[in-house]
């Protein structure tokens, strides 16, 4: 998230972190270009968003209603914990967003060790036991799991939106 964003600034809570550490030279070695801006190590109690997506995806929920600003959030004095799990690199030409099995995981557990009601997951892809094993303790300790369907109009399950505890989310052109 934009930590400083006028719309979302007094919402957010404190104890937001980073969870991005990947292995950079083996990014690189599979043709990945990593971005100037980017941070790809050393997890922190920073997770500021590089691309715009989280912070987009947090405005819609929660940015700050009545402010003379031209957004509204749905809920505009709800608490936004920010947990950063995902990180953008070149390939192929374009920026793509990626998220590790890990840092989803390490993530999710995370939010729901530190009061978070409600986890908004706005990615999706492959699944695997880690992950589903932390969507089935952030579920057990009363957490709303919301996650979208996907993006590319495909008909193959995406997760975390194919886990049983997870509310699955789409649009439709129709």
């Amino acid at each position: 998230i934009d930590m400083n964003h006028e719309d979302l600034k007094g919402n957010i809570h404190p104890n937001g972190y980073d969870f991005v550490d990947i292995d950079t030279e083996l990014y690189r070695s599979y043709g990945y270009q990593l971005i100037d801006a980017e941070d790809y190590t050393v997890p922190d109690g920073d997770p500021t968003d590089y691309n715009g997506h989280g912070t987009h995806v947090a405005g819609i929920a929660a940015a700050t209603g009545n402010n003379e600003s031209a957004v509204a959030g749905v809920c505009h004095s709800c608490s936004i914990l920010p947990v950063r799990a995902g990180f953008s690199v070149q390939y192929g030409g374009f920026e793509r967003g990626l998220l590790t099995h890990e840092n989803i995981a390490n993530a999710i557990v995370y939010a729901a060790d530190n009061g978070a009601s409600v986890i908004s997951m706005s990615f999706g892809g492959s699944g695997s036991l880690l992950m589903q094993e932390a969507i089935d303790y952030a579920y057990n300790k009363g957490v709303l799991l919301i996650a979208s369907a996907g993006n590319s109009s495909s008909s193959s399950m995406s997760y975390p939106a194919g886990y049983d505890n997870v509310i699955a989310v789409a649009s439709s052109e129709e």
